[in-house]
């Protein structure tokens, strides 16, 4: 099953991005935001779909999310044991 994940963007070179996800970082393409008009820098929060930054988060929602994903992950481990 493939999962979108919430990253920072660590750095930005043409059409791909190096996106830090919780210390692990991933190369993702931004060329869907580029066609869409919209920038993607250095710091910003990305949620990133099969390598393609789908879009660019504010920080609350980044958060929000990766607090989400977390209680999901406790919720699994608890249902593993």
């Amino acid at each position: 099953m493939c999962l979108s994940l919430v990253g920072r963007v660590c750095e930005v070179n043409g059409e791909h991005a190096r996106v830090d996800a919780g210390g692990t970082i991933r190369s993702a393409s931004i060329a869907m935001q580029l066609i869409e008009g919209t920038d993607v820098r250095e710091g910003d929060w990305v949620l990133v779909h099969t390598g393609f930054v789908v879009t660019v988060l504010g920080e609350d929602d980044a958060r929000q999310i990766a607090r989400a994903r977390a209680a999901l992950a406790d919720l699994e481990g608890a249902t593993d044991a």
